[in-house]
């Protein structure tokens, strides 16, 4: 199953102290306020967000609204595919199958749950 995601990477949003919490639970909660009416939702992971549920006609909206949010580093988009190597291998082949020549390919496995293929 692919859906299309907004991947969000936040800075130095925290002071010195114990801070941090309020600072990202600020900044969520600034994220939601802009984006919960386009049906969008948030999953929180180590030091990034992740928009999710949200119709592909309101991804460019979504997107705009996110880079005129104070704290936030940068975003990007893309496709969440099950965590499978047969799905990462068929979903990669599918986008690249219109181009032409050799490429490259460097992973991280950042996940060590997904079986190294």
């Amino acid at each position: 199953m692919n859906k299309e995601i907004i991947l969000v990477r936040y800075a130095e949003i925290h002071l010195k102290g114990k801070n941090r919490g309020y600072f990202e639970r600020l900044l969520r909660n600034n994220i939601m306020s802009k984006i919960s009416k386009y049906g969008a939702e948030i999953e929180v992971t180590s030091g990034r967000y992740i928009i999710h549920g949200f119709a592909h006609k309101n991804s460019k909206k979504i997107q705009s609204l996110l880079l005129k949010t104070a704290g936030i580093y940068s975003i990007s988009v893309g496709n969440e595919v099950d965590a499978t190597p047969e799905n990462i291998r068929n979903y990669a082949v599918e986008q690249m199958s219109t181009l032409t020549g050799t490429f490259r390919v460097t992973t991280n496995r950042a996940d060590k749950s997904v079986p190294y293929p």
